[in-house]
């Protein structure tokens, strides 16, 4: 897929800013907040039309991941996507983004996106799963990293993106961007 979606970059990055804003939308987080501990944590998705300054830096493959920058098929404008939603994602309407979320968990549109890409990269058990699960909850809760649950009634692991990406690349990358990278880098060189 990385190869279809940079083919797709390519020819609409070739065209003028009016068509590229035209064909991308930016995704962005908005954060749950925890009140008992006074902090945002987990992230939902929201995706929206590009502004004219936004558009003019999109000059790269590498500028769409960047810029956290989506492809509008699939997509609602000015959408907010509610945590624990049933979202499809399209394999053929491309996520340049590589937005995290290092409060928490991140939100459910770029969630299942990195656990598709981690599930190519890494496999199931050293990829996805530590992904999608709570492996590393205890290590999480242990280090302090906690929120409340109003499900469990209680404090439970507050496991992030960054808590994953280290323990799952071991510092093979910097970040998840540098990650996304890569992989288009792998495909098309």
């Amino acid at each position: 897929m990385y190869t279809l979606d940079a083919m797709e970059a390519k020819a609409i990055l070739a065209q003028n800013n009016d068509v590229k804003k035209k064909w991308f939308r930016k995704i962005e987080n908005y954060y749950v907040r925890d009140t008992r501990h006074n902090k945002d944590t987990h992230a939902g998705n929201k995706v929206r039309p590009l502004t004219d300054e936004e558009v003019a830096n999109l000059t790269s493959l590498n500028s769409l991941i960047d810029n956290d920058i989506i492809n509008r098929r699939s997509y609602d404008d000015n959408r907010e996507y509610k945590r624990n939603g049933y979202y499809t994602i399209s394999m053929f309407s491309p996520v340049y983004a590589a937005l995290s979320n290092s409060k928490g968990a991140p939100g459910d549109i770029m969630f299942r996106k990195i656990a598709y890409e981690l599930l190519a990269e890494k496999g199931y058990h050293k990829g996805f799963l530590p992904y999608v699960s709570n492996q590393y909850g205890a290590e999480a809760f242990a280090s302090g990293s906690k929120t409340f649950s109003s499900w469990h009634g209680r404090d439970v692991a507050l496991v992030t993106d960054d808590l994953v990406f280290k323990k799952v690349f071991n510092g093979e990358y910097s970040s998840w961007a540098d990650f996304k990278k890569a992989m288009f880098k792998q495909r098309i060189d």
